[in-house]
């Protein structure tokens, strides 16, 4: 009898620790997120604390790409490595779905979220798409090896690499594949979420400015900078997004060469940019390209304001700095009629438009937390950085507006009311305590006074 007792317990032995093996190796691709999402509230705000980074956790343009993305019919998305997650703040709940094994090592690089399906750039070039009715998984090819950027513009699902002379493809639903749409010049690389169809043509975001492309992927194609006269050129634009017959655009000042403040222009023509070449030559309409991919430098933009906002206009080619905005900006939405939401390098901004100008206003100031991600659906913005995400009530920032009451002088206030202090209570304070506490303490602001403060 002893002996069957120690047989038995042998063979239970053996049948869990082939359960637990099989587990393990089941878990081999959610080892790298073994730790738990937890939810959170904070008043009005609802948290995620994500157990794991998204990303390498170098903000927003590492790996690059949208991290977020909304359901048309509601529900948020979030991609991190290999993985999708589905997130209900209504529910509190997530779910979390798995790039295929036969996929590889390659690592997600971008997401964007249709009726039907979860499409995902991959790094190695291809693009996939998730079914949510059946779950299963299809790959497509670009054409090219490099990391896919994803976004709809025209109507039309795009993916594009962001490397210098890369391809922007289409998918075409008839054909169930990517066709070329049209190709970037050699040395002009795009930077991720900035392709918009507006007004007359495409534009596009890239390291030298902001560009225009007219009749793409036809034989008469045609490139032209956009904003030169005021700066725009010497920027590298992140993100823009249309406001009524204006474009909005997220900048920073781009690291080529500019124009040394000795040089003059003079009646022998003028100085350009050949970026093809990187070096400044002198304008000679016999040898310039007849593409204008060179930046005009005249008299009004040898002096560059450290602006990160801008409020462009199509028709007079014409660009406005917003006010309060001196900082490096990545990612813009809108908030209501009038408002829109801007993440930069030093914190999330309120910013619209007061009377003839438009003004920005500080409302959390985050000097060592990077915001990777900003999105919305109609009742919430999204505020995705490093290890939460963070879910705030849109109905919150109709209960008053602070724009109206930005004055000279009042962003400074309001930034050192906003500002992080790192003690509370005699306790160090985390960049995530600080963005509940700030955040918490301006939207308490705007239920407290309502329309008063547009008095």
């Amino acid at each position: 009898m002893n002996a069957k007792r120690v047989r038995c317990a042998l063979l239970v032995l053996l049948l869990c620790s082939g359960v637990l093996f099989a587990a393990g190796a089941l878990r081999t691709e959610g080892d790298a997120f073994f730790e738990k999402d937890v939810f959170e509230k904070a008043g009005s705000l609802r948290i995620l604390r994500l157990g794991r980074l998204v990303g390498d956790g170098r903000g927003l343009d590492a790996p690059g790409g949208s991290l977020l993305a909304v359901h048309p019919e509601g529900g948020l998305w979030l991609a991190r490595r290999r993985s999708l997650t589905r997130v209900s703040f209504a529910g509190m709940t997530t779910g979390q779905y798995w790039l295929p094994a036969g996929y590889g090592s390659v690592e997600i690089a971008s997401l964007y979220v249709s009726r039907n399906a979860a499409w995902v750039g991959l790094s190695d070039g291809r693009i996939a798409r998730r079914m949510h009715a059946s779950g299963n998984w299809q790959v497509y090819t670009s054409g090219r090896s490099s990391p896919q950027r994803l976004i709809v513009a025209g109507g039309s699902l795009l993916a594009f690499s962001q490397e210098p002379g890369g391809s922007v493809v289409f998918f075409d639903e008839a054909k169930g594949r990517f066709l070329p749409y049209f190709s970037l010049p050699e040395r002009l690389a795009l930077v991720p979420r900035t392709v918009r169809y507006f007004g007359t043509g495409w534009y596009l975001g890239t390291d030298l400015g902001l560009f225009r492309v007219e009749r793409p992927g036809t034989d008469n194609m045609k490139w032209a900078m956009q904003g030169s006269r005021h700066g725009l050129s010497l920027m590298t634009v992140h993100d823009c997004l249309p406001a009524g017959n204006r474009l909005l655009v997220a900048s920073s000042v781009s690291p080529y060469p500019r124009l040394a403040r000795h040089i003059r222009l003079t009646s022998y023509g003028d100085f350009v940019f050949q970026y093809f070449q990187g070096r400044w030559e002198r304008y000679d309409e016999r040898t310039a390209p007849d593409l204008l991919h060179f930046l005009q430098v005249n008299a009004s933009n040898t002096s560059v304001s450290p602006n990160g906002l801008w409020v462009y206009e199509e028709g007079q080619d014409r660009a406005w700095t917003v006010r309060g905005a001196e900082d490096e900006f990545y990612r813009l939405i809108q908030v209501d009629d009038t408002g829109w939401l801007a993440a930069g390098a030093g914190g999330l901004y309120r910013f619209g438009r007061v009377g003839q100008e438009y003004r920005a206003l500080r409302i959390v100031a985050l000097p060592r937390l990077w915001i990777d991600d900003l999105q919305r659906d109609s009742e919430h913005a999204y505020v995705l950085s490093s290890r939460s995400l963070y879910a705030i009530p849109l109905k919150e920032f109709a209960r008053g507006d602070t724009l109206q009451a930005v004055r000279e002088g009042t962003n400074s206030a309001e930034v050192k009311t906003a500002g992080t202090n790192r003690r509370s209570a005699g306790q160090p304070q985390s960049e995530d305590e600080a963005f509940v506490r700030q955040i918490k303490r301006y939207l308490a602001g705007l239920r407290r006074t309502g329309t008063d403060r547009t008095k």
